[in-house]
């Protein structure tokens, strides 16, 4: 009898370690935060998250294609535009004719006038006068993979110093002069391409126009930005008042946005379109002097870019 007691409690005991452990698997696999939200600093994750835009260094050139897509019924279309960008000056140039219209122009395109104003050789204005409606999607995209969106507290001017480790990075402790734009509260871990992140949701306190973060999905590694939801982009355009998730990945150590993807459909004029997304794909960094295009001013005309970060 007493034999037989043992063993049943030995069973006993087996089966609510297993038990035990599976449930440890199952929390681990559904990215459950073991940590209670109370005791979560929204705000100092935020602030570490901050800290690592900062410590972005970038290269003196960047060459890269845009593309812009999206679906007319049931077809994708699309255009592609080469761009360069030097992050030291933050001067940007993109051909403002798409790889598309480039390969097809439009039979009724009509003649083009160029009107421009030169001093001493030195253009310093520069306007297109076409014929017919552009065929640019949605405009021509004069946009950085750089960009923010207000996470950077400052431009980084310093040149490129190769990739940083996760001990390059000011990311412990390092808080100081804060500036309450939004109310930030912790909403949980999460996943993003197989990784545990922070989620965060934002709730401007002012100017919602300006302040247009709304969830973050922060590496809880490295305290990198590997998602976002912002509400309006643009400067202008149906964009502005559309929420958008943007998409960040890592390229030789440095963050640059992957895409941004229009999270409803979007009237242009009388039609309505879905899956609006802007990528920046081939990116290249070059040690290459920059092309002629930086000779002339950019043709801002039918333009869509990111306003200053805040």
């Amino acid at each position: 009898m007493k034999r037989r007691l043992t063993a049943y409690m030995l069973q006993i005991a087996t089966s609510m370690i297993c038990a035990a452990m599976c449930l440890r698997i199952a929390v681990a696999r559904a990215g459950a935060d073991p940590t209670p939200a109370a005791s979560v600093d929204a705000e100092s994750i935020f602030e570490k998250a901050r800290d690592y835009w900062d410590a972005q260094s970038y290269p003196h050139h960047l060459q890269y294609t845009i593309v812009v897509g999206l679906y007319k019924g049931n077809e994708r279309e699309a255009n592609h535009y080469e761009a360069e960008y030097l992050p030291e000056d933050g001067d940007l140039r993109v051909n403002t004719i798409s790889a598309e219209e480039n390969a097809n122009p439009p039979s009724a395109r009509g003649a083009d006038v160029i009107v421009t104003l030169s001093i001493l050789g030195r253009i310093f204005y520069s306007k297109t006068l076409n014929a017919v409606a552009s065929p640019d999607l949605i405009g021509i995209p004069l946009l950085s993979p750089t960009y923010s969106f207000g996470m950077a507290r400052r431009f980084k001017s310093t040149r490129d110093e190769g990739p940083r480790t996760s001990t390059d990075l000011p990311l412990i402790g390092r808080v100081s002069n804060r500036t309450r734009f939004y109310v930030i509260t912790y909403a949980g871990t999460d996943e993003v391409a197989g990784y545990p992140q922070y989620h965060l949701t934002l709730r401007p306190i002012r100017e919602p126009h300006k302040y247009r973060l709304r969830e973050l999905w922060i590496d809880a590694r490295s305290y990198a930005t590997d998602r976002a939801i912002i509400e309006g982009n643009f400067n202008v355009g149906p964009g502005v008042d559309a929420p958008w998730t943007i998409d960040f990945y890592t390229v030789a150590g440095a963050l640059y946005i992957d895409r941004e993807r229009c999270d409803e459909p979007l009237q242009l004029g009388k039609n309505i379109y879905r899956n609006i997304s802007v990528s920046f794909q081939s990116l290249k960094r070059t040690s290459a002097m920059p092309s002629l295009r930086f000779v002339l001013p950019q043709n801002s005309d039918n333009a869509i870019s990111e306003p200053d970060t805040p």
